[in-house]
């Protein structure tokens, strides 16, 4: 199937409003019959199959990984030659739209229960 680049940002409008496929932090996240179902409901919106839905969002997702990956390269080219702010953006049509998934894979902070925050370690302990 040939997609053009309204019926791809309609797509991608379309995942990013079904958090249950790309948010890995929701507890439905795990249900497997919650995703059939969303990745059957973008299809049917669409009037395509859904593996071909499926498809198409995962060479999308992997253009935008690769395209993210240059932005954040030549940031931190920038930074080391001190000559500022990135210049190069996303130049890939559907950057802007896929932006929402550059948090998804952040760690989550964490709590450390051994040494509370306000905890005393004495140094001869260590030894």
């Amino acid at each position: 199937m040939e997609w053009s680049q309204d019926k791809t940002l309609q797509l991608i409008e379309s995942y990013r409003l079904h958090p249950v496929l790309w948010n890995c932090q929701l507890s439905e996240y795990k249900l497997r019959e919650k995703r059939h179902d969303a990745w059957n409901e973008i299809a049917n919106s669409l009037n395509v199959e859904k593996d071909e839905v499926e498809r198409k969002i995962k060479n999308l997702t992997s253009h935008f990984a690769r395209e993210s990956k240059r932005v954040r390269e030549e940031k931190i080219a920038n930074t080391k030659s001190g000559s500022g702010a990135s210049t190069y953006e996303g130049k890939w049509f559907a950057f802007k739209s896929m932006e929402f998934l550059l948090d998804r894979n952040k760690p989550r902070t964490t709590v450390n229960t051994e040494h509370p925050p306000n905890f005393f370690v004495p140094l001869w302990e260590n030894y």
